[in-house]
Formats: C-alpha cells, structure tokens, sequence
C-alpha cells in the first residue's frame, strides 16, 4: 500500500505543451471530419432538388396537356405571353394560347404563360370584377379573354378570368419555364418544361417534354387574336 501512494506522488500531469499539442490535434480531426461530410450534405441536397424539380415538371406538363388537348378552334404561340395585344403569332414560343367552345355557347380564349404578367382587372359581362394581382415570371399562369380584348380602352390587362394555377408553396423555392413548338401536319403540340433555381431562370436544374395530341384538326392562327377595347 505504501508503494502504491509512493508511485502515484511521483506520477507527473499532463504539461501545458501536451495539452496544447494535443487540443490541435483534435480541432484537426474534427476539422477533416466536418470538410468530409460537406459534399455529402450538398449531393444530399442537390438530389432532393432535382427530385423536387421532376415532381414539378411533371405535374405541370400534365396540367398543360389538359389544357391544350380540348382547343377546337384555333391555336398559336407567342414569343413572350407577358402581353400578347395585338401581337401576331406562330407555331412555337414560350405561351399558348387556343380558342374553344364554352357552355354559355360563345367562343372564348384560353392562354398558358410562365412570362408573368402585371395586375389584371376581371371584367364579366361588362362589368369589373375585382383585380387579380401582378404574377411573377417563372409561375404558370391561365387568362382568358371575351371577344379577344386583352386590355381595357387604357391599355390595362384585362381578362374574363385569371389564375395562378398553383401556389408559389407548390414550386417549393423554384421556379419554371416553358416552350411549346407546334406540328400542324401531326395535330400535335410538344411542350417543355424547364425547371430554374432563379428568379431570372438562368439556373437550370431539369427540363423534360410531352408531345400533346390534338382532339380536333385545328389551324395554327397566326395573326392577332388579343386586342385592346375600344372606350
């Protein structure tokens, strides 16, 4: 027993240099173990964006399809579908838009943008209907016009209807392009979308397309279809 309190009086502690030498060599290890798991992190995010991305461009592509596939009058693309009054049209651009049928008997139009759009008063027979406010690029959006008048006798959008199709929650931080290229001679539209991380889509994360088939043997219309309201 006296030996052993005899040994442990002449134990020496740790020094200041060994203890400073070895916090060092902890802050290193824990240094190369949190640089190790940093790409793993970002290659964990990156993988749930993309699939963030395909969800959304699927859904999309299938709601445009709904859409496009019941057109029975004419049909035509426009290069910005932020203001298309009194712009011609063609068979490919970044909007839509297709004339048909409603049950009220009177032929309407329908336009599919994700070019934004500025507040838009809702006029209904004549009479204003409140305002659906200013949409911003990158989100799909529906308008539909009455006797092709896209604007009011000031030059204000106007619409007989207008929605944002879905909640900005919905794009969960992203946002979408779109393109569409019309094939008269094969009564088919091919839509695209391209998913962005930017506001300005210039960050591309994922695209994919899906070729609409026409119900009806349609035109492409090429001259101006959306109008202003004379006062």
């Amino acid at each position: 027993m006296k030996r052993i309190r005899s040994i442990l009086r002449g134990r020496e502690g740790m020094t200041l240099v060994e203890l400073v030498v070895g916090a060092g060599l902890l802050c290193l290890v824990i240094g190369v173990f949190s640089a190790s798991l940093r790409p793993a992190a970002e290659v964990s995010r990156r993988t749930q964006e993309l699939n963030s991305a395909e969800l959304i461009a699927d859904d999309l592509l299938e709601t445009v399809r709904s859409k496009v596939e019941t057109a029975t009058d004419y049909i035509k693309c426009y290069d910005n579908g932020a203001d298309v009054t009194n712009k011609t049209g063609s068979s490919e651009g970044s909007a839509i838009e297709f004339g048909y049928e409603t049950e009220q008997g009177y032929n309407a139009a329908e336009l599919l943008t994700a070019d934004g759009c500025g507040p838009t008063k809702i006029v209904i027979a004549d009479k204003d209907s409140g305002e659906q406010p200013r949409v911003e690029k990158g989100y799909l959006v529906e308008r539909y016009y009455k006797d092709g008048y896209s604007q009011d006798a000031d030059g204000n959008p106007i619409a007989r209807a207008m929605t944002k199709t879905y909640a900005e929650g919905f794009y969960m931080g992203l946002r979408a392009g779109l393109h569409f290229k019309i094939d008269e001679a094969k009564h088919t539209v091919t839509a695209t979308v391209t998913i962005y991380r930017d506001k300005d889509l210039t960050d591309k994360i994922y695209s994919d397309s899906l070729i609409i088939d026409l119900r009806y043997d349609i035109s492409v219309k090429t001259g101006v279809t959306a109008t202003k309201k004379p006062a």
